[in-house]
């Protein structure tokens, strides 16, 4: 018994100082877990896609569909900005817009591939004889954790031309689901 005692224990220690040495890194030959994919690895503006959806009877309203298309989870802040283009396809600077806490305050979202997120948008739509309304033919989106800008499509258009007449805008924050979130 004392031999298998002191052969168990010789052994013990053999192990331990072997682990010492090698740092408690994997010995060669074995096998570990890859790391999943953790973050906005690969989250770019190339990855997402934002769909801007008349509602019927409504026509200062949009629904902004947010969908993740990249093999990986992104995580987003809540919050995004839309900006109206020109025919060029230039920014429209001029029409003001407000980020509303609507249908409440930002929350983070985490959006599996292949999921999409939700907000509300309302314009004010002018005359376009109007000198303070500005034609929309365009919008891009942003994100605080992406670079660059998403085009955003207008669904419906069936490749016409869209020509929006923008006093305004508001934006309310991104949501897991569309309940609640048009103005």
């Amino acid at each position: 018994m004392r031999n298998t005692m002191r052969t168990t224990t010789t052994m013990a220690g053999v192990i331990g100082g072997a682990l010492l040495l090698v740092g408690g890194q994997a010995i060669a030959g074995t096998t570990t877990e890859p790391e999943a994919p953790k973050g906005n690895a690969a989250c770019t503006a190339e990855d997402i896609e934002v769909d801007l959806n008349p509602q019927p009877g409504r026509p200062a309203d949009y629904l902004l569909a947010l969908t993740n298309t990249s093999d990986a989870t992104c995580e987003f802040s809540g919050t995004f900005g839309l900006t109206p283009q020109n025919m060029a396809g230039e920014p429209i600077d001029q029409v003001p817009h407000d980020a509303v806490d609507h249908p409440g305050a930002p929350a983070p979202i985490t959006l599996a591939p292949d999921r999409t997120a939700f907000a509300g948008v309302q314009f004010d739509l002018g005359d376009k004889a109007d000198s303070d309304t500005y034609v929309a033919s365009g919008f891009t989106a942003t994100l605080p954790e992406v670079d660059g800008e998403i085009q955003a499509e207008v669904v419906g258009t069936d490749g016409e031309l869209v020509q929006i007449p923008l006093t305004g805008l508001r934006v309310g924050t991104l949501q897991p689901s569309a309940n609640g979130v048009l103005f």
